[in-house]
């Protein structure tokens, strides 16, 4: 069935508003009627769908929970070549702890929310640039990936970023990001790591990366002919 996407509707429409939610919204023609808005923030709008499944049937689930979230970007990032004869390739790696990792540490890569009004490839350069202080020729798009299939939560798009070198400034600018930008409350505790590709390889066969959205970039992009 066809997907509409579309902005929401006035702040005040929800039954309980933290803040209003600027991202965009999913119906397809299986969602029968308008949704009912439960819940919103900026950050993510939680809505009451009618939805005909099967499709073709005249079934019709009343209480089908959805989750509009803001698209993000996932990016495994390869380290700038240092002079130390080293022929095996690096790339960073964070440890860190989340909110819903019970109070474990994981291995991380660098992710963030598509702003309103970037794309996808620009969001990626801007997070690599704040976080690992580098820029980089490629970025070679992995895939656009649905969180989950049932209750939405936007889309990831993963990211291999190659041929990159380390940067003192910012060689671009995203002033028109700041003003409201989405996330840049989302503060966390990092450390950044450099591993070699082997290293890499056995963090992910030992299910170091405990989100999967980090998982499913890691295992795509060493599957990849440019790490073989």
């Amino acid at each position: 069935s066809s997907v509409v996407t579309f902005m929401p509707r006035q702040a005040g429409s929800c039954t309980i508003s933290f803040g209003d939610y600027k991202g965009s919204e999913y119906i397809t023609d299986s969602t029968v009627g308008l949704p009912k808005c439960l819940v919103q923030s900026r950050f993510l709008k939680v809505q009451q769908h009618r939805v005909r499944m099967p499709p073709d049937s005249d079934n019709i689930i009343d209480d089908w929970l959805w989750i509009d979230y803001h698209d993000r970007i996932n990016v495994l990032v390869e380290a700038p070549v240092e002079q130390d004869n080293s022929q095996e390739r690096h790339f960073y790696v964070f440890e860190q702890s989340k909110y819903a990792l019970e109070n474990r540490n994981s291995i991380a890569i660098v992710g963030g929310i598509i702003e309103p009004g970037e794309q996808a490839e620009q969001a990626a350069q801007r997070e690599v640039a704040e976080e690992m202080h580098v820029s980089c020729l490629t970025f070679k798009l992995l895939g656009r990936f649905r969180t989950d299939v049932n209750r939405g939560m936007g889309w990831t798009n993963s990211f291999l970023a190659l041929d990159c070198k380390k940067i003192t400034e910012r060689s671009f600018s995203n002033d028109a990001f700041n003003v409201e930008e989405v996330g840049v409350a989302d503060t966390e505790r990092q450390d950044l790591q450099t591993v070699p590709l082997s290293k890499l390889r056995e963090l992910a066969a030992q299910g170091k990366f405990l989100e999967i959205q980090w998982t499913a970039t890691v295992a795509t992009a060493l599957l990849q002919p440019e790490l073989q």
